[in-house]
Protein backbone atom coordinates (compact mmCIF):
# COMPACT_ATOMS: atom_id res chain seq x y z
CA UNK A 1 0.00 0.00 0.00
CA UNK A 2 1.27 3.44 -0.85
CA UNK A 3 2.65 5.55 1.98
CA UNK A 4 2.31 8.72 -0.08
CA UNK A 5 -0.68 11.02 0.35
CA UNK A 6 -2.08 13.81 -1.78
CA UNK A 7 -1.03 17.23 -0.53
CA UNK A 8 -3.05 20.42 -0.66
CA UNK A 9 -0.39 23.06 -0.14
CA UNK A 10 -0.39 26.32 -2.08
CA UNK A 11 3.06 27.36 -3.24
CA UNK A 12 4.57 29.18 -6.21
CA UNK A 13 4.48 27.14 -9.43
CA UNK A 14 7.93 25.92 -10.48
CA UNK A 15 8.48 22.62 -12.27
CA UNK A 16 10.64 20.52 -9.93
CA UNK A 17 12.18 18.52 -12.81
CA UNK A 18 15.73 19.57 -13.69
CA UNK A 19 15.89 17.58 -16.91
CA UNK A 20 13.25 16.55 -19.47
CA UNK A 21 14.38 13.20 -20.77
CA UNK A 22 13.28 11.39 -23.94
CA UNK A 23 14.18 8.12 -25.61
CA UNK A 24 16.54 8.78 -28.53
CA UNK A 25 15.77 5.93 -30.90
CA UNK A 26 18.75 6.43 -33.20
CA UNK A 27 21.24 6.79 -30.35
CA UNK A 28 19.67 3.86 -28.45
CA UNK A 29 19.62 5.69 -25.15
CA UNK A 30 17.87 8.51 -23.32
CA UNK A 31 18.81 12.16 -23.64
CA UNK A 32 17.76 15.72 -22.87
CA UNK A 33 18.34 19.26 -24.07
CA UNK A 34 20.65 21.37 -21.91
CA UNK A 35 19.29 24.92 -22.08
CA UNK A 36 22.40 26.51 -20.61
CA UNK A 37 24.81 24.76 -22.97
CA UNK A 38 22.23 24.81 -25.80
CA UNK A 39 23.03 21.27 -26.81
CA UNK A 40 21.60 17.75 -26.65
CA UNK A 41 23.04 15.55 -23.90
CA UNK A 42 22.87 11.75 -24.13
CA UNK A 43 22.50 9.51 -21.08
CA UNK A 44 24.22 6.19 -21.87
CA UNK A 45 22.58 3.00 -20.63
CA UNK A 46 22.13 1.67 -18.04
CA UNK A 47 19.53 4.07 -16.64
CA UNK A 48 18.38 3.61 -13.04
CA UNK A 49 15.51 5.72 -11.66
CA UNK A 50 13.16 5.96 -8.70
CA UNK A 51 9.54 6.46 -9.75
CA UNK A 52 7.69 9.38 -8.15
CA UNK A 53 4.49 10.05 -10.13
CA UNK A 54 3.03 9.84 -13.63
CA UNK A 55 0.54 11.87 -15.65
CA UNK A 56 -1.17 11.58 -19.03
CA UNK A 57 -0.26 14.09 -21.73
CA UNK A 58 0.00 14.65 -25.49
CA UNK A 59 3.19 15.09 -27.52
CA UNK A 60 3.87 15.30 -31.23
CA UNK A 61 4.58 17.55 -34.20
CA UNK A 62 2.16 19.65 -36.20
CA UNK A 63 3.27 19.82 -39.84
CA UNK A 64 0.68 22.48 -40.63
CA UNK A 65 2.34 25.00 -38.32
CA UNK A 66 5.79 23.36 -38.35
CA UNK A 67 5.89 23.28 -34.56
CA UNK A 68 5.72 20.90 -31.60
CA UNK A 69 2.45 19.73 -30.09
CA UNK A 70 1.92 19.72 -26.32
CA UNK A 71 -0.86 19.64 -23.74
CA UNK A 72 -1.54 19.99 -20.05
CA UNK A 73 -0.80 17.01 -17.80
CA UNK A 74 -3.72 15.13 -16.23
CA UNK A 75 -3.86 12.47 -13.56
CA UNK A 76 -6.91 10.58 -14.89
CA UNK A 77 -8.59 10.26 -18.27
CA UNK A 78 -11.71 11.83 -16.74
CA UNK A 79 -9.96 15.21 -16.81
CA UNK A 80 -9.98 17.42 -19.93
CA UNK A 81 -6.95 17.95 -22.13
CA UNK A 82 -6.08 21.16 -23.94
CA UNK A 83 -3.88 20.29 -26.91
CA UNK A 84 -1.87 23.02 -28.62
CA UNK A 85 0.95 23.61 -31.08
CA UNK A 86 3.53 26.31 -30.46
CA UNK A 87 2.84 28.22 -33.66
CA UNK A 88 -0.93 27.84 -33.76
CA UNK A 89 -3.02 30.63 -32.28
CA UNK A 90 -5.97 28.36 -31.53
CA UNK A 91 -5.91 25.01 -29.66
CA UNK A 92 -5.87 21.84 -31.76
CA UNK A 93 -8.48 20.22 -29.54
CA UNK A 94 -10.02 20.44 -26.06
CA UNK A 95 -11.88 17.81 -24.07
CA UNK A 96 -11.63 14.25 -22.77
CA UNK A 97 -9.05 12.14 -24.61
CA UNK A 98 -11.56 9.58 -25.91
CA UNK A 99 -13.59 12.42 -27.43
CA UNK A 100 -10.70 14.25 -29.12
CA UNK A 101 -8.15 11.50 -29.87
CA UNK A 102 -8.96 11.25 -33.59
CA UNK A 103 -8.60 14.99 -34.01
CA UNK A 104 -5.35 14.94 -32.03
CA UNK A 105 -3.89 12.08 -34.07
CA UNK A 106 -4.87 13.74 -37.33
CA UNK A 107 -2.85 16.79 -36.29
CA UNK A 108 0.19 14.67 -35.40
CA UNK A 109 -0.34 14.31 -31.66
CA UNK A 110 0.45 11.15 -29.72
CA UNK A 111 -0.68 9.90 -26.33
CA UNK A 112 2.16 10.02 -23.83
CA UNK A 113 3.09 9.74 -20.18
CA UNK A 114 4.88 12.39 -18.18
CA UNK A 115 6.80 10.45 -15.54
CA UNK A 116 8.51 12.22 -12.67
CA UNK A 117 11.39 10.26 -11.18
CA UNK A 118 14.68 10.55 -9.34
CA UNK A 119 17.90 10.11 -11.31
CA UNK A 120 20.96 10.19 -9.06
CA UNK A 121 18.85 11.94 -6.43
CA UNK A 122 17.65 14.66 -8.80
CA UNK A 123 14.05 15.07 -10.02
CA UNK A 124 13.76 14.49 -13.76
CA UNK A 125 10.83 14.13 -16.12
CA UNK A 126 10.65 11.20 -18.53
CA UNK A 127 8.58 12.15 -21.55
CA UNK A 128 7.39 8.78 -22.78
CA UNK A 129 5.61 8.55 -26.13
CA UNK A 130 6.09 6.81 -29.46
CA UNK A 131 8.71 4.07 -29.08
CA UNK A 132 9.04 4.39 -25.30
CA UNK A 133 5.41 4.40 -24.15
CA UNK A 134 4.43 0.78 -24.84
CA UNK A 135 7.49 -0.74 -23.09
CA UNK A 136 6.76 1.35 -19.98
CA UNK A 137 3.10 0.36 -19.93
CA UNK A 138 4.14 -3.27 -20.36
CA UNK A 139 6.51 -2.91 -17.41
CA UNK A 140 3.90 -1.34 -15.14
CA UNK A 141 0.71 -3.12 -16.22
CA UNK A 142 1.95 -6.34 -17.80
CA UNK A 143 0.18 -8.21 -20.59
CA UNK A 144 -2.34 -11.00 -20.00
CA UNK A 145 -2.00 -12.26 -23.59
CA UNK A 146 1.70 -13.02 -23.12
CA UNK A 147 1.39 -13.78 -19.40
CA UNK A 148 3.74 -10.90 -18.62
CA UNK A 149 3.59 -9.69 -15.04
CA UNK A 150 3.31 -5.97 -14.35
CA UNK A 151 5.23 -4.15 -11.64
CA UNK A 152 2.82 -1.37 -10.65
CA UNK A 153 2.79 -2.65 -7.06
CA UNK A 154 6.53 -2.03 -6.60
CA UNK A 155 6.87 1.36 -8.32
CA UNK A 156 7.31 3.04 -4.93
CA UNK A 157 9.69 0.44 -3.50
CA UNK A 158 12.03 -0.67 -6.30
CA UNK A 159 14.24 1.01 -8.87
CA UNK A 160 13.24 0.93 -12.53
CA UNK A 161 16.17 0.08 -14.78
CA UNK A 162 16.81 0.30 -18.51
CA UNK A 163 19.85 -1.81 -19.29
CA UNK A 164 19.13 -2.66 -22.92
CA UNK A 165 16.97 -1.94 -25.96
CA UNK A 166 15.23 -3.91 -28.70
CA UNK A 167 15.33 -3.30 -32.44
CA UNK A 168 11.91 -2.81 -34.01
CA UNK A 169 10.48 -2.32 -37.47
CA UNK A 170 7.12 -1.07 -38.69
CA UNK A 171 6.89 -1.07 -42.45
CA UNK A 172 10.05 0.58 -43.75
CA UNK A 173 10.58 2.41 -40.46
CA UNK A 174 13.28 0.96 -38.20
CA UNK A 175 13.54 2.10 -34.61
CA UNK A 176 14.50 0.98 -31.10
CA UNK A 177 12.60 0.58 -27.83
CA UNK A 178 13.97 0.75 -24.28
CA UNK A 179 13.54 -2.35 -22.11
CA UNK A 180 12.30 -1.48 -18.61
CA UNK A 181 13.24 -3.98 -15.91
CA UNK A 182 12.82 -4.37 -12.14
CA UNK A 183 15.74 -3.09 -10.09
CA UNK A 184 16.83 -3.37 -6.47
CA UNK A 185 14.60 -2.43 -3.58
CA UNK A 186 15.14 1.06 -2.13
CA UNK A 187 17.23 1.35 0.98
CA UNK A 188 15.63 3.17 3.90
CA UNK A 189 17.54 6.33 2.99
CA UNK A 190 16.57 6.11 -0.69
CA UNK A 191 12.93 5.59 0.25
CA UNK A 192 12.96 8.64 2.52
CA UNK A 193 14.44 10.76 -0.27
CA UNK A 194 11.83 9.56 -2.78
CA UNK A 195 8.96 10.34 -0.41
CA UNK A 196 10.38 13.79 0.27
CA UNK A 197 10.88 14.61 -3.42
CA UNK A 198 7.40 13.27 -4.17
CA UNK A 199 5.99 16.14 -2.13
CA UNK A 200 7.65 18.61 -4.50
CA UNK A 201 5.93 16.98 -7.47
CA UNK A 202 2.50 17.04 -5.81
CA UNK A 203 2.85 20.66 -4.71
CA UNK A 204 3.79 21.58 -8.28
CA UNK A 205 0.89 19.62 -9.78
CA UNK A 206 -1.66 21.12 -7.40
CA UNK A 207 -0.66 24.60 -8.57
CA UNK A 208 0.01 23.63 -12.18
CA UNK A 209 -3.45 22.11 -12.60
CA UNK A 210 -4.98 25.52 -11.86
CA UNK A 211 -3.03 27.20 -14.66
CA UNK A 212 -3.80 27.56 -18.35
CA UNK A 213 -1.47 25.66 -20.69
CA UNK A 214 -0.14 29.00 -21.93
CA UNK A 215 1.81 29.21 -18.68
CA UNK A 216 3.35 25.75 -18.46
CA UNK A 217 6.91 24.70 -19.20
CA UNK A 218 7.23 22.46 -22.25
CA UNK A 219 10.11 21.25 -24.36
CA UNK A 220 10.38 20.55 -28.06
CA UNK A 221 10.00 16.96 -29.21
CA UNK A 222 11.29 15.10 -32.23
CA UNK A 223 9.60 12.33 -34.13
CA UNK A 224 11.71 9.20 -33.86
CA UNK A 225 9.20 6.35 -33.90
CA UNK A 226 5.84 5.18 -35.27
CA UNK A 227 2.64 6.09 -33.48
CA UNK A 228 1.42 3.81 -30.75
CA UNK A 229 -2.35 3.35 -30.79
CA UNK A 230 -4.34 4.27 -27.69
Amino acid sequence: MSTRRTLNQKEGITNPAKKFIEWKSGEKCFGYYDKEKKEDVLIPLPLKIQFLEEFHTIKGFDEQSDSSIYSNEIKTMKEPLKVKAFKRKEPIAEGLYNEIKHEVKAAGGKYGKSVYALLDGEIVNLQLYGASISPFILYTSGDKKTNTKGHSQVLETNFIEVNSYTDKKKGANKYTEPVFTLGDRFTEKENELANEKYKDVVIYFNEYSKKDTNNITVVDVEEVSPEVEF
